[in-house]
């Protein structure tokens, strides 16, 4: 196994200064710290709803989303979708929406049909939905 060798700036050089910051944290028990993500990662219908009319709104525009639910993190908002995408057939509904919002109805009219379309998507849901 060979030492790398320092890496130089090619104009001045001076060794370039490789800073490595950890980009996770230790966690001391994964145990608790998972039944703790569980606890916390409840989603009521009105947060589901909001969800998808955010998402149908802006496919993917998380940190809207966010905006409208900011009692959930961004991890939180992420790992519901990335869970829910299959079984809710998200991307089939981003398309569909997609097409609805090239017909330009009006802001209100939107906001009623993709409030009726959630509730539509929401029906696989009715078992995993805590009231």
């Amino acid at each position: 196994m060979s030492v790398p060798q320092p890496r130089y700036n090619q104009y001045t050089k001076d060794p370039i200064q490789i800073s490595v910051q950890p980009r996770f944290k230790l966690i001391e028990d994964p145990i608790d710290y998972e039944m703790e993500f569980k606890r916390r990662n409840l989603w009521s219908d009105v947060d589901i709803k909001t969800f998808l009319v955010e998402l149908l709104r802006g496919p993917k525009r998380f940190e809207k989303i966010g905006e409208a639910l900011p009692h959930k993190t961004a991890s939180e908002i992420v790992f519901f979708y990335h869970t829910f995408k299959k079984l809710l057939k998200l991307k089939e509904e981003i398309k569909k929406s997609r097409e609805y919002i090239k017909m330009r109805f009006s802001q209100q009219q939107q906001e009623i049909s993709f409030g009726e379309l959630a509730d539509t998507i929401m029906k696989p849901l009715t078992l995993f939905v805590q009231n």
